[in-house]
């Protein structure tokens, strides 16, 4: 199956894999391609959206989907009075396959809504590292103010280059897999990750082998596919 197109936000899920309680479903791995006008916004109205440093994945809005499961989870956060219940929380966030670093209606990402809480409840060093370190891993990015604070930054800074080699691991495998999946000219123009979301973008008029591209993220231990076509 040949597609051709621009860009693709790629959400991974595992339908084995039973949802914790009371959490919104987890979405099926979905390739969405085209302008992705049905499910999502790509003129982001939020500040990010100007930011040329801010990754291209970050400024596409949640879905109305996405933004009830952001808002649950960030809801979650906010009630949680200790640490052991704030990692449940994060736990719970990363199963269910939300973009951690997404902005439900330009507010707060969940990435940052878990920081802003650890800052408000007792939580020792080497806490604050483990969620940290979990949330990097899954390719959270935290806002530049958050990034001002001294107890942030300094972990932050620590763990960057442990994580950084992993992660650039990734996105060399996933740029991998959309090269080998061009039958034409094109290349691959950017890659990103966000806890499940793989974002792929194409040059215009790329000529896409769809079935080598599931091949290829199947290999990389995606998990089970629906694909959807956006229509222009």
């Amino acid at each position: 199956m040949d597609r051709t197109s621009n860009w693709w936000p790629v959400f991974a899920g595992d339908k084995k894999t039973q949802k914790p309680e009371s959490v919104p479903s987890p979405r099926d791995l979905v390739i969405n391609f085209g302008e992705g006008r049905e499910f999502y916004n790509t003129k982001s109205s939020n500040r990010q959206s100007s930011n040329p440093f801010i990754p291209a994945l970050n400024k596409i809005e949640p879905s109305a989907i996405e933004n009830a499961e952001l808002i649950w989870f960030k809801n979650a956060v906010v009630k949680v009075k200790s640490v052991s219940e704030l990692n449940k929380v994060v736990d719970q966030a990363l199963h269910a396959g939300i973009r951690i670093n997404a902005y439900s209606e330009g507010q707060t990402s969940f990435a940052d809504a878990v920081i802003l809480k650890m800052l408000s409840i007792p939580c020792k060093e080497n806490e604050k590292e483990d969620i940290i370190c979990e949330l990097m891993l899954s390719g959270a990015m935290f806002s530049y103010d958050l990034l001002q604070d001294k107890r942030i930054s300094e972990v932050h800074n620590k763990l960057y280059q442990e994580v950084r080699p992993q992660i650039d691991k990734w996105l060399k495998e996933l740029r991998e897999v959309g090269e080998s999946a061009i039958e034409n000219e094109g290349i691959v123009e950017d890659v990103g990750i966000d806890n499940k979301t793989f974002f792929m973008k194409f040059s215009e008029n790329s000529k896409v082998n769809v079935a080598r591209v599931l091949e290829g993220t199947k290999n990389l231990g995606l998990g089970s596919v629906d694909i959807y076509f956006n229509q222009r």
